[in-house]
Parts: C-alpha cells; structure tokens; sequence
C-alpha cells in the first residue's frame, strides 16, 4: 500500500469515516494523479471530511487536498486555496450588496470597475475596498471615509475614496499583498488584500487573522518594511528575494516587502526606452469649458473643479504619478491642489479631477492664471509638455 494510501486511510479513519466506497473513490482519485506524474503528495489535516468532496488540485509537484470554503482547521472562511488559477481573490466573486456600492475611485480614477468594489475590512477610521482593475490582473485597495454631505446634495454622510494603493498585473503573483494607507493622529490606518489560501499575516510581532481576502491594522510609529503571509498560498509566492519558510505545524509562510500604500509591482528596468506623460487637455467643470491658452471666461458654480487628461507617452506601466494644479492671482496666496494618477498605461489617456476654487477662494472678476503640471518620470528626456498655463478669469454664474 503506497504513503499516500496509508495517509488517505488514516484521515478518513480519525473523521470517523471508515466507508470503503469513500475511501476506495478517493484512493482511485489519488492513485490517478500519481500516475499523471505527481511523484510526491502531502495530505493536509482537516477539521471534518464526513460530508465532504473531495477536489484534488495539483500545484507544482504538490498534491493538494482542497475542502469546501471554511472547511480546512483553523482558517477562517474565505481563505482556502481556490480552483482558480494562483492568485485568485474570490471576494470580487461574491454577489455585491448595497454595502459594496462606490461611487468615487479617488486617485485610482478610471483604472478601476467600480462596479466590482466589494466592502472588505474596516477601522475606526476608513473603510476598505477591494477593486479589479480594468486590466486583467490588476488590483487595487480604496481607502474611504464617511463625510458630512455637503450643502445640497441632500441629508445624511458621503463615502469619500481618500487613498488608494494598486498593483499591475503579476504583482500578487510576484509579492503577494496589495494596500493601502493613512496616518492618523501619530497611527496609520492599513488595509490590504493578499489572495486566496493566505490566511493570516504577521507584522512586527502581531499575528493578524485574514477574512474575506482582507486584513486591517492601526499600526502606532513606524510601519515595518517586512510583513510574513501565513497560508498555503505562501508557498506559491514567487518573488526570488522573498524568505519562504513554515511553521512549526508545517503551514508554509512567506516574508516579503511590505509598502503600504504603494504599487508593489517589482521595478522594471528603466534602461531602454521612453518615459513620461503629457498633458492633452484641461476641462473646467461643471461648466465644461476646455481651456485654451488665448484666455478663458470660466462661470463660478459649486463644486468647481478641474478635469486634467494626461497620456502616458512612454514605454512603462508608471505608477502614484503626482498632478498639480496651481491657481494664482496678482497680490494673494497661490491655490494648491495635489492629486495622484495611481497607474497609468503606456499610450493610454487617464483623467483625474482636481478640486477647483470655492467660492471664498475665487476672485471673480479678476485675471488670473492656472498652471496644471504634471510630475516627470525618472529619466524622463522630454518635460516641455509637463506643464500648461492658462489665463483665466472666474466671472458670476
């Protein structure tokens, strides 16, 4: 009788299921997958196998017995290794409810399917969204905060996105984790989402359970660079300076970079080709007024804003790419806004919105101008169409 028979029999005996159909249907199943060319298998321990079916993945050279969701000992739901191809995040997969409706992606702008934001972990704080991006194997975590709605539009709390972190594709495959940030009162707010079969994480010297995908943390001082995912999916992180390892159980870990609130794709090799973005065109909303460098008689209105689209004239995948409005008036305070393209696509446009003057900020009537500029990439030979000024002048709606 081969290990994996004896294995296979002694699991199902210490769940008190002895039946020589079970056990004759999943040695048969078992003996099939050493013959395809699996020449070593480890059977896991489970809570309870009475009831259940018995699916067998092969990953690598590793046999893998997989229960239903929640069914694995000690995992919490959620987080046992999906049929899907590694890495899988099967929260996006669940129904969405009204708890899961975004209207604002923030920075992450069009990168992102709202319509796939799934609600996954919270503190006292944000609320943390899970999103795919519009490209294959794209993610992002969307930080947000409830905010007094503002005068007319109507009673009750808005959800704000205030922070955003997103990975390209290969990222989770590469390191693992996607998250994002904020510091709040000398504590940083982190949530982040790690794929299927990662069912806890440790940073520093906390142990933090992973539910749905997600995990949070309050992290008081300075964020650890290091973060160690515990799970059967540790093993199939495949980043060559990762530190893959098990506990003392036999649970495989992995410790990787940990960047909250950053792409953590791995850098790409800047060596050969172009870099940078462009700026096409700025819109005065809500009026909807494309600016011109002749001068521009721009309506005062609520909610003023400027809508900036930016290309991406390069070769790469370029991320947290900072854009700058800078609204200035002769004799008064340059009015800053700051905003941030979370990732843009070579050759591909991206439109980002920059909060316009209040009505207490704008001098109407007066000329002023409007500088939008947009950050250089390292190494970027050609910053000329990095910036645009625009005279203008803000009149009474």
């Amino acid at each position: 009788m081969s290990t994996l028979e004896q294995d296979l029999r002694r699991e199902l005996a210490q769940a008190g299921d002895t039946g020589e159909p079970r056990a004759s249907a999943a040695r048969e199943e078992a003996l099939r997958a050493l013959t395809a060319g699996v020449r070593r298998a480890r059977v896991r321990r489970v809570a309870s196998i009475a009831g259940a079916g018995l699916s067998i993945a092969c990953i690598g050279v590793v046999l893998v017995l997989a229960l239903p969701r929640g069914a694995e000992e000690g995992a919490p739901s959620g987080n046992t290794v999906a049929s899907k191809p590694f890495p899988s995040v099967s929260v996006l997969d669940r129904p969405g409810t009204n708890e899961d409706r975004l209207l604002d992606a923030g920075d992450a702008g069009d990168f992102v399917d709202l319509g796939t934001a799934r609600r996954v972990a919270a503190t006292p704080r944000n609320v943390f969204f899970a999103v795919a991006g519009r490209r294959a194997g794209t993610y992002c975590v969307l930080a947000t905060r409830r905010s007094p709605s503002l005068l007319g539009t109507g009673p009750g709390t808005v959800i704000r996105t205030v922070a955003s972190g997103c990975a390209g594709p290969g990222a989770l495959e590469q390191l693992g984790i996607v998250a994002t940030w904020q510091v709040w009162e000398s504590r940083t707010h982190i949530g982040a989402i790690v794929p299927d079969g990662v069912t806890a994480v440790r940073i520093g010297t906390r142990t933090i359970p992973v539910r749905g995908n997600a995990f949070v943390v309050v992290w008081p001082g300075v964020v650890p660079s290091r973060i160690t995912l515990v799970g059967p999916s540790a093993a199939l992180v495949a980043d060559s300076e990762s530190g893959h390892g098990r506990l003392e159980d036999g649970t495989p870990t992995v410790t990787v970079p940990f960047t909250a609130g950053t792409d953590q794709s791995p850098a790409p090799d800047f060596s050969a080709g172009l870099r940078g973005h462009s700026i096409v065109s700025v819109v005065a909303t809500p009026s909807g007024r494309r600016l011109t460098r002749a001068g521009n008689s721009i309506p005062a209105a609520y909610g003023m804003a400027w809508r900036v689209t930016v290309l991406n004239g390069g070769d790469f995948v370029e991320s947290n790419v900072p854009v700058v409005a800078v609204l200035r008036y002769p004799g008064a305070r340059p009015l800053v806004r700051r905003a941030e393209i979370a990732m843009s696509e070579p050759g591909k446009r991206m439109n980002i919105r920059l909060r316009g003057p209040s009505s207490d900020e704008a001098l109407l009537g007066d000329r002023g101008t409007l500088e939008i500029r947009v950050a250089p990439a390292e190494g970027e030979q050609n910053t000329a169409n990095n910036r645009v000024v625009y005279p203008v002048t803000i009149t009474f709606g």
